[in-house]
């Protein structure tokens, strides 16, 4: 993939990204970093630079492992959600062929008692 340069703008320093992913992307993630820095300024404005960074990617780290753990979570959930999928329609694959069974011993039953009824029409 081509490799481009996009010039962004961080707490008022300017840089030149290289990078495959798009420029629009790579606007997403800085404006991310700008939000998150301007917090950690908000909040802390007594903080160099190098403080505000080193918060800022705490703060990005601890959000990146809070949502790989909710991914894995998802991920059993989904995976919980599939085996029950999978049960229930044994179970209604089950329900069918009884129902199927059923409804014929209704028709044979139907018939013996057609039969009955008509041999006892002809008794009496």
């Amino acid at each position: 993939m081509e490799k481009r340069k996009v010039n962004i703008r961080i707490q008022g320093k300017d840089y030149v990204i290289v990078s495959s992913d798009t420029e629009e992307y790579i606007r997403q993630v800085s404006f991310l970093v700008e939000k998150k820095t301007g917090e950690v300024a908000m909040a802390a404005p007594q903080l160099s630079t190098a403080m505000n960074a080193v918060l800022v990617a705490l703060n990005l780290a601890d959000d990146y492992l809070k949502s790989e753990k909710s991914r894995d979570n998802l991920r059993v959930q989904v995976a919980d959600y599939l085996e029950e999928t999978t049960r229930l329609n044994a179970e209604n694959t089950d329900i069918k062929a009884e129902v199927a069974m059923l409804k014929e011993e209704i028709r044979r039953l139907e018939i013996v008692n057609a039969k009955r009824e008509g041999e006892l029409g002809r008794g009496m």
